[in-house]
């Protein structure tokens, strides 16, 4: 084993706020075929990387192919109080060990793992999904050990109160992230109550679908890789997950911030609504790219990126709209905005225009290069026709509030 210490070094001044704590066991590793009794040790940080040890006291032989196989892992915790189950198990790096015996600590992920206690417990109460990058500001209030803290704000969805928290460390986490130290962390926790005989997919999908609206609203990936059970005050499960994240980016487009109780009221108005328009027209594919788009270097890519999204939208819109695939394949961007506009009926003159079209996917994307426009050019057509699509979305949800424009970053009114 290498201990808590190794963990310490590795995580610094961020090992504290782990979202899954330090726990070792013992257990059996299969890998490539071979059975391995084995120390193991874990830890998710509040970066949502999980660092799994795996120790092999002996070896008699070993081949480095091995590292090219995953395993998967099942044990106990010293206490004996958890049992884990850690699947598809990858090794990443390795530190070997020459005392009397040969022995390897292997430094490994995981695709999924699973901390049960052994004691038997009844059907858990709620869950609490650990929310990577999303950041507000509270609505209400929660006592605290030396007062009070407005560090909470609920939405009602799937007919059950559903309450949002910042973490109990966030300001501290945060400066973390504002000072580079982290580029990514969990600063706020969901809370979920289940209803009798709800199963695990069920409650984790709902998790899953707020998440993706969470990331719409924030235009940045909105995700949970760490999941707890409660029965009522006692925890009875974690379960981790190896999801795709993203650097901090704090460019939202509804929150309570500017805009008061913001994600209060999207929830209430938009939220039935964006699932029924997830489920017809796959709105995760649009929040990736636009996700995406934020974290590219160059506005080359910024726009490109903007213009998949903007061919993915309109195509499949228009598409349900009762226009043909042939009808669709011959018309251009501009005209197919066009034909979403004599149904929309908002979109300014200017950026029916050809411009967006001739001057920048064109040349973007059959020469590389945007030639006849200048930086500041590009910046501002980037803005205008980004501010558009969120205009375009926030339509299609219902939405009727304001929201906060890219261009000034301030609170408008749809137009």
């Amino acid at each position: 084993m290498l201990g808590k210490e190794y963990f310490k070094k590795r995580l610094i001044d961020i090992y504290d706020y782990s979202i899954l704590p330090y726990k070792s066991g013992t257990g059996i590793f299969l890998w490539d075929g071979d059975e391995y009794s084995v120390r193991w040790e874990v830890i998710v940080a509040v970066t949502g990387e999980l660092i799994l040890v795996i120790s092999i006291p002996q070896l008699s032989t070993f081949s480095s192919d091995k590292f090219k196989h995953r395993g998967s892992l099942k044990g106990e915790t010293d206490d004996g109080l958890w049992k884990i189950i850690a699947a598809d198990v990858f090794v990443y790096n390795s530190q070997f060990a020459f005392d009397n015996k040969t022995s390897i600590h292997l430094i490994c992920g995981a695709t999924t793992v699973d901390i049960k206690r052994n004691a038997a417990y009844g059907e858990p109460s709620h869950i609490i999904g650990h929310l990577l990058n999303f950041d507000f500001l509270g609505l209400e209030v929660s006592q605290k050990e030396r007062g009070w803290a407005r560090d909470k704000f609920t939405v009602v969805a799937y007919d059950r109160d559903i309450v949002f928290r910042n973490s109990a460390h966030k300001v501290d986490i945060k400066e973390q992230v504002d000072s580079k130290r982290i580029d990514r962390a969990v600063l706020s926790t969901v809370n979920i109550p289940l209803k009798k005989g709800e199963k695990q997919d069920l409650i984790e999908d709902y998790l899953r679908k707020i998440s993706w609206f969470l990331s719409l609203l924030n235009i940045n990936l909105i995700v949970s890789p760490v999941v707890e059970y409660w029965d009522d005050g006692i925890l009875v499960q974690v379960h981790y997950r190896n999801l795709k994240t993203l650097p901090y980016r704090y460019l939202p487009i509804i929150n309570n911030e500017h805009i008061d109780s913001g994600l209060c009221l999207i929830f209430e108005e938009c939220y039935t609504n964006f699932l029924e328009l997830d489920e017809r027209l796959n709105l995760t594919i649009i929040i990736k790219h636009l996700s995406s788009m934020h974290n590219a270097d160059y506005m080359e890519h910024k726009l490109a990126i903007l213009i998949m999204a903007y061919e993915y939208l309109l195509y499949n819109y228009l598409l349900e709209q009762g226009y043909s695939a042939k009808e669709l394949e011959d018309l251009n961007i501009q005209e197919r905005l066009g034909r979403l506009n004599k149904i929309m009926r908002f979109i300014p003159k200017e950026l029916q225009e050809d411009t967006f079209r001739n001057e920048v996917r064109n040349p973007l994307f059959h020469a590389g290069l945007i030639p006849n426009l200048g930086s500041d050019e590009r910046r501002e057509l980037f803005f205008k026709y980004y501010n558009l699509l969120i205009q375009i979305i926030l339509r299609l949800l219902g939405y009727t509030g304001s929201y906060i424009s890219p261009i000034g970053f301030k609170p408008v009114g749809l137009s």
